[in-house]
């Protein structure tokens, strides 16, 4: 199960980097302990709903900075992909460039994104920012990418 999840979440693997080998360990037995307790909030939680556009950004996003570095924090993927999310919902509005609100509500939908944002510093943010913006291009070209693959799954 966990190593399952760890080869295909590129941010569950660099959590799993982070918190190191006999971390992995204790918290997989945790949660085989707090199963029933999980699913009971799990019942209770509303998860983010993310357009496909959305999802595409972020896993995009996610691999991008993953690749450029690899010892990149989960906290700083996570508050990455809030930003390509914040911008894709920022761009389908057509909204003024001076127009708020847009990261504020993917923080709110997403309590891991709400975390990494406490977690990181406002220069780290900034220059999370400034990455995002400065890749945009590329962020661009790897969700041209998916957008095949997935119409050539869809056709297989």
């Amino acid at each position: 199960m966990l190593l399952d999840e760890l080869s295909g979440d590129r941010v569950a693997h660099r959590a799993a980097v982070e918190i190191g080998p006999v971390g992995c360990l204790a918290l997989e037995t945790w949660v085989c302990e707090m199963w029933e307790r999980i699913e009971e909030l799990a019942a209770e939680a509303v998860p983010p709903t993310l357009t496909n556009a959305e999802r595409m950004y972020r896993r995009a996003t996610i691999e991008l900075l993953t690749e450029a570095e690899p010892d990149t924090s989960t906290a700083t993927l996570a508050f990455a992909a809030t930003l390509a999310v914040a911008f894709v919902r920022w761009n389908s509005a057509r909204s003024d460039p001076a127009a708020g609100g847009f990261v504020s509500s993917v923080l709110e939908e997403d309590p891991v994104a709400g975390m990494a944002r406490e977690h990181l510093d406002e220069s780290t943010r900034a220059s999370i920012a400034l990455s995002v913006g400065n890749h945009w291009a590329e962020i661009m070209e790897r969700v041209a990418v998916i957008e095949a693959m997935a119409a050539i799954e869809a056709t297989a």
